[in-house]
Parts: structure tokens; C-alpha cells; sequence
């Protein structure tokens, strides 16, 4: 079967080889045909020409210029005009070869029907073999079509419990790997549990809170040593520190108002010596000076106004004090064993005061750059490289 299937392949193959032939010369003699035809046409126009202007022509006529008479003579002595002869033969050639041509192309149709016909023959010739040779096949594989059928279905099978079997598998280790997870968190939340037990019964009372924030704010306002020192604490309602029982808010005096804000933030720094706190142990203070007398030749009218001076905070003892009870503060953590950080940053530290705490001073900057120090960043503009 398969040897006749080829054969009729390769008479298939043959037959359009023909076909295409037989297209090709058609198209070729076709348009060799119009050639002819045109050929035709032109020496039919040349032999009606020299009928009508190829006879000799003896007249004469009048000059339309000079009005002198002009003798025409034998135009076939002025023109090279073909023989009507050899026109005539050759017009009786081109017509036998458009002849024969014209069957050429039939020829070519008939070839051309001819292999049509033979390759529907063949094309259905070779429908029905593949036909019955697919039918032989089945019934000749059908018997291990059924085994492989069979064999795929128990590998589906077998597969489709393995992934079973792996899932179970998988399941079954995240229980276990929950089970010791969720045993690790039931010991963390039942210590976490004692602990929130001993938090509550230690917790304090915010009357204790705030009398200590009060004790601490008293102690640091002692050591700066402010006049008329008394009713210093802690407000109940508002949690804002006040002096002489004058809420910080309504603190006329700039200089007061100065060491009770650093006075609080210290207080309240001071807690992680007696508790735990999630407060960092982090103060930062800018301009510390600012409303405090530093030197003697500061305390003018220009720079201190009556209710400082009328504190006592223009004096410059003041500011001296207010540096130490901060260091004091530093000192204290470092005695308990605790980290604690205090930056200050001011534009003029009293002399006495700076030479007397030296190993506290990190930075010194001046805008005008005496005695050789850093010019600081905001006024360092000029000097740097410009790009």
C-alpha cells in the first residue's frame, strides 16, 4: 500500500509538472499571438497606405508662397516605398505562423485538460488509499493503543496519589511546624502576660508621675537659683509646668520661661533613672542663651527686658548654672550606668563657663573666623567652591 501511494505521488507530481507546462506555453504562444496580430494589422495598414498615396503622382501645381507653378514628378523617386510584393509574402508568412500557433495553444488547452483530469483521478485515487491503509493501521494498532491507553490511565492514577500523598505530606509538617510555632507564642504571651501583671500592680499613679516630673522640675530650678522660688510643680489639668503656681503658658518673662522649658525636658529625661520609659535618652537645645544675661557686658536695656531683670535671670551666674545642672543631670546617668546624650548649641558661651567645662565643647564656629576657627555652615556661603 505505501509503495502505491508513492507511485501515485509521483504521477501526481508528474501531472503538475505538466500543468504547469502547459500554463506557461499557453501564456508564452498567447502573447506571441498578439505579436503576430499586431504584425498583421501594421502590414495591412502599409499595403492600404500605398493604395491609396504610393501611385505615381504627374501634376502640377501652384507654389503657396511664390505663386510659381511647381512640378510634383515621381514621389516614387523622393520616398522608399516597399514592393507590394514583399509586403504581400510577408503578411501570407505571419498569417501561416499565427496558424499554426493558434493550434500550438490548443495543443496546450488539451494538454492542460488532459492533466486536470488525471490529477482529480489521482487526488482521488490517493484519498481512498490513504483511506484504507489509516483503516489498516487501526486495526492493526488497536491492540496497543488499548495497552498504552491503559498504561496512561494507571499513571494518572499513580500521579494523581503521589500529589496526594505530597500535599498530605506537606500538610502534615506545617501542622507540626504551626504546632511548635503556636507553642513558642502561647510561652511568649504567657510571660508576656506576667509581665503586663507586674506592669499593672507596678504601674505608678499619675498623681506619682507628676509629683516626681514636680520634684525633678524643682530640684533643676533650685540649681539655677532663680529669685522669689516657690510654687514650682507640675499642672494637674494641663500637665504644663509652672513656677511661683503660674502655668507656663502665662510666664510673662522670656528668661523664666527659658529654664522652665529646659527644667521640664529634663525632668522628664530623668525618669529613665527611675523607670522603665520608651523616652529616648536623647536632649537637644538650640540657642540656650538666648533670653538669659551670659556676660556682663550683654546685660543692657537693648537685650533684657524688666520682667527678667526683674527674675533675676539677666545675671549671668544664670546661665553658668543652667550648664551645670544639665551636666549634672549627664553625670548622674553615667554614675547609674545609662546612656544619655545632651547637645547644646549656642552662639556665645560665656568665657569662664566654656574654659571651666572644656571636655564638653565637640564644635566651635565663627562667622568671622577669629582665632583661627571653622566659619559655621550658615555663614560659610562665600568661602565654599562653586561649581
Amino acid at each position: 500500500m505505501n509503495s502505491g501511494l508513492n507511485t501515485i505521488n509521483l504521477n501526481i507530481e508528474q501531472q503538475e509538472e505538466a500543468k504547469s507546462n502547459a500554463i506557461r506555453s499557453i501564456e508564452r504562444f498567447s502573447r506571441l499571438l498578439n505579436d503576430y496580430q499586431n504584425d498583421i494589422d501594421r502590414i495591412e495598414s502599409s499595403l492600404s497606405a500605398k493604395e491609396i498615396i504610393g501611385r505615381d503622382v504627374q501634376e502640377k501645381t501652384s507654389c503657396p508662397i511664390c505663386e510659381s507653378i511647381i512640378d510634383v514628378g515621381d514621389i516614387s523617386d523622393k520616398f522608399d516605398i516597399p514592393s507590394e510584393t514583399r509586403l504581400k509574402s510577408e503578411l501570407t508568412s505571419i498569417k501561416r505562423r499565427l496558424k499554426d500557433l493558434k493550434q500550438l495553444i490548443s495543443d496546450n488547452r488539451s494538454d492542460l485538460e488532459t492533466a486536470n483530469s488525471l490529477l482529480t483521478e489521482l487526488y482521488l485515487e490517493k484519498s481512498k488509499a490513504r483511506e484504507i491503509m489509516d483503516e489498516e493501521l487501526s486495526n492493526s494498532i488497536s491492540p496497543y493503543l488499548a495497552e498504552r491507553d491503559a498504561i496512561v490511565k494507571e499513571l494518572a492514577q499513580l500521579d494523581e496519589r503521589r500529589e496526594k500523598a505530597v500535599h498530605s505530606l506537606r500538610v502534615r509538617n506545617k501542622q507540626a511546624a504551626l504546632a511548635d510555632q503556636i507553642g513558642r507564642l502561647e510561652g511568649t504571651i504567657e510571660k508576656l502576660r506576667i509581665k503586663l501583671d507586674d506592669l499593672k500592680n507596678d504601674a505608678p499613679s499619675l498623681d506619682n508621675v507628676l509629683k516626681d516630673l514636680g520634684t525633678d522640675i524643682n530640684k533643676f530650678i533650685q540649681q539655677v537659683k532663680i529669685k522669689n522660688h516657690h510654687g514650682v510643680g507640675i499642672d494637674e489639668k494641663t500637665f504644663f509646668p509652672k513656677v511661683r503656681n503660674i502655668e507656663y503658658r502665662k510666664i510673662n518673662s522670656g528668661g523664666l520661661r527659658t529654664i522652665v522649658s529646659i527644667g521640664y525636658l529634663a525632668s522628664i529625661l530623668l525618669q529613665k533613672l527611675r523607670k522603665e520609659t520608651n523616652i529616648p535618652g536623647l536632649l537637644m537645645i538650640d540657642t540656650v542663651g538666648k533670653f538669659l544675661g551670659k556676660t556682663p557686658e550683654d546685660s543692657d536695656d537693648s537685650q533684657i527686658d524688666s520682667e527678667n531683670d526683674g527674675d533675676g535671670v539677666a545675671d549671668p551666674e544664670k546661665y553658668r548654672n543652667l550648664f551645670n545642672a544639665l551636666v549634672t543631670i549627664a553625670e548622674e546617668f553615667d554614675s547609674k550606668g545609662k546612656l544619655c546624650q545632651i547637645i547644646l548649641v549656642d552662639n556665645d558661651m560665656p568665657r569662664d563657663v566654656a574654659y571651666e567645662n572644656k571636655g564638653f565643647e565637640i564644635a566651635h564656629y565663627r562667622s568671622n573666623g577669629i582665632n583661627g576657627l571653622p566659619i559655621g555652615l550658615i555663614d560659610d556661603w562665600d568661602s565654599a567652591p562653586k561649581k
